[in-house]
């Protein structure tokens, strides 16, 4: 069983716990991996926190994170939309919390909800960046 399977079906109130939205889900998963990721509350409160996410959805390093152009499992998914949104790439698909039930989803991408065109970038920890957790 792929590890991603102990995140879908999980519901807002169970990833509200670890933090604002679909940024919450990468909270759970990366705390499963034993690091620890701000929770943001309700958002990215700082100046410093705007400033760090506009140089990964430029594709520039920024704290803990690198760009990267080809994504694997627990790579983080910016897309564009209303406000961005984050995923964990999972098994070639992206984990993250549906705005349709707000539940944990496994789906493929790029779809025609998440097109190529949307994504902004394809982030790395640096703590993964040597080698992807088992």
């Amino acid at each position: 069983m792929h590890w991603s399977a102990a995140y879908v079906g999980a519901d807002a109130a169970a990833v509200g716990r670890h933090g604002a939205g679909c940024w919450g889900v990468a909270v759970m998963v990366f705390a499963g991996l034993g690091i620890a990721l701000p929770s943001y509350g309700r958002g990215l409160g700082s100046a410093r926190d705007r400033r760090r996410v506009r140089a990964l959805a430029d594709g520039r390093p920024s704290g803990d994170w690198i760009a990267v152009d080809t994504a694997r499992d627990y790579d983080l998914l910016l897309w564009r939309g209303g406000d961005l949104h984050v995923a964990v790439q999972a098994a070639g698909r992206m984990l993250h919390l549906a705005d349709t039930d707000d539940q944990v989803r496994l789906e493929p991408w790029p779809a025609p909800e998440w097109p190529e065109g949307r994504l902004v970038a394809i982030c790395r920890h640096v703590r993964l960046a040597e080698q992807v957790p088992a």
